[in-house]
């Protein structure tokens, strides 16, 4: 039974994700990022409320052209 277990687990103890506990070390942003990805990183909340409306934007349209085509 123990070695199943340590194969299925074997990734928690790699030393190349994880510090001594065995807790994965999260890894900051990359230092050098170009400015590109930093404007989109500003506007961020912005993209995804937009993303959100067209969304229901598109399901309100298509009600609307299912509800002429059935009639």
């Amino acid at each position: 039974m123990t070695r199943i277990v340590d194969r299925e687990f074997k990734w928690k103890h790699d030393k190349d994700c994880c510090n001594d506990n065995g807790l994965e070390v999260l890894t900051p942003y990359p230092k050098k990022r170009n400015i590109f990805e930093r404007r989109l990183d500003r506007y961020n909340h912005i993209m995804e409320f937009v993303r959100t409306m067209l969304a229901i934007i598109t399901i309100i349209l298509q009600l609307i052209i299912l509800s002429k085509v059935i009639n």
